[in-house]
């Protein structure tokens, strides 16, 4: 078991809470009162959890971030890291008793060998950005299955290097790619329809968020974590987890990706029987990307017609396929054609929209259409919803594109 940092838990209660009169802070009151400090002190917002502030408490992680001891000395009023019971590994603080335990004794050129050595350059990193941002780009165009073996291999490369020493700079940005990496292989396994390694690797994406002090990855791995629960029916699950992201992206996202996270509200709010909240939503994203001046790249490629395509389903769960229609159309006029997933997706609610205005056997070749158009990149959501679109045929059964619907889904594989 580890040493609890007793001098850390003394300082805190020693605090007098500014919510509970003659009781010391709370582990809440103090996440509040660093998260703040950092906030005026850096103009940067961080996502710093109670939890880790009970791992500093109970000696579990006894050396935090830096800025994190900063944050931490000026609200306790501490002039020393050693006051507040931090050390560095293998050395080991002043007891309460005054007597001084064992100290490693390390030569000094040994640190300077440590903070200059590093076993992978900046032009490698610079490598490395390229390739992950472009599996990045093409997450939308192509399969699941051709593009995790390329995603894996380089979290594999990722991770022998964070097992070496490195330059603080250069571990960070390997951090943010490894973050970058975890999120796109979430959403790749849920694409394959694997929920628990999904999981896994979104959690992993956050934690590196966490570790890279960057509110922005922290918004976009939120974000594409949201699009499991939303295809699973959490409608309001997802929406909490956009709710994060929109709070953490307004820190420090460009307004590409801001726009982006409020669509993602849009839809899921819409889903959850929210209109107000979701035109609210869909109001905030159409202003943030109307200010936007930067050209997408990477993981920031949200555009207009995609905000199309986005206010088309929120219309549409809205009930209002009056205005979701002609959306739907213009997004589907203006998305690339290689974007096979995202245009199935836009013409099933296109297909969805016909068969609420009677004209089922439109909706029915919209249907065979999108299925067509994905081959290849069938994922679970466009099946579930081709199926879903099926089961409502079943009055129309005996016309000729209800058919050919019907013969279709039949060979197709099932799962």
């Amino acid at each position: 078991m580890p040493e609890p940092n007793r001098l850390l838990r003394a300082r805190r209660e020693a605090k007098p809470s500014r919510t509970t009169p003659g009781q010391g802070m709370s582990r809440q009151e103090l996440v509040k009162a660093v998260v703040a400090w950092l906030w005026d002190t850096t103009n940067t917002r961080y996502d710093l959890d109670p939890r880790l502030l009970a791992k500093w408490e109970n000696g579990t992680v006894k050396w935090p971030a830096a800025h994190y001891r900063a944050a931490l000395r000026a609200v306790l009023g501490a002039s020393t890291d050693a006051e507040l019971g931090f050390a560095p590994s293998g050395q080991l603080v002043p007891t309460t008793s005054g007597r001084l335990g064992p100290v490693v004794d390390v030569e000094p050129w040994r640190l300077t060998d440590a903070l200059t050595r590093s076993a992978i350059s900046g032009a490698a990193l610079d490598h490395m950005e390229h390739a992950v941002l472009g599996y990045a780009a093409r997450y939308p165009t192509t399969p699941p299955d051709e593009l995790l073996p390329l995603v894996s291999g380089q979290l594999h490369r990722l991770r022998e290097a964070l097992d070496q020493p490195q330059h603080l700079r250069e571990r960070r940005r390997s951090v943010v790619l490894l973050g970058v990496l975890a999120g796109l292989s979430g959403g790749l396994w849920l694409d394959l329809g694997r929920p628990g390694e999904s999981a896994d690797y979104f959690d992993i994406g956050e934690q590196a968020a966490q570790e890279a002090a960057d509110p922005d990855l922290a918004a976009w791995v939120l974000a594409t974590r949201s699009v499991g629960p939303f295809y699973a029916g959490h409608h309001d699950q997802a929406g909490e987890l956009l709710a994060r992201a929109e709070d953490l992206a307004r820190a420090r996202s460009s307004y590409r990706r801001q726009a982006w996270i409020a669509a993602l509200h849009a839809r899921a709010a819409a889903m959850a029987g929210d209109r107000e909240g979701s035109l609210r939503a869909l109001d905030r994203a159409h202003s943030a990307l109307s200010s936007n001046t930067d050209a997408a790249s990477g993981t920031d490629f949200f555009d207009g017609p995609r905000l199309d395509g986005i206010a088309g389903t929120v219309y549409l769960s809205l009930g209002d396929t009056a205005h979701a229609a002609p959306l739907l159309d213009a997004a589907l006029d203006r998305r690339a054609l290689s974007d096979a997933k995202g245009r199935a997706l836009i013409t099933l609610d296109l297909a969805e929209c016909r068969l609420i205005e009677n004209e089922p056997e439109e909706a029915a070749r919209l249907t065979v259409g999108a299925l067509r158009s994905a081959a290849g990149s069938l994922v679970g959501p466009i099946l579930d919803r081709a199926r879903g679109l099926h089961a409502r045929l079943a009055p129309w059964r005996s016309t000729g594109a209800v058919t050919d619907l019907d013969t279709h889904l039949k060979e197709l594989p099932r799962g």
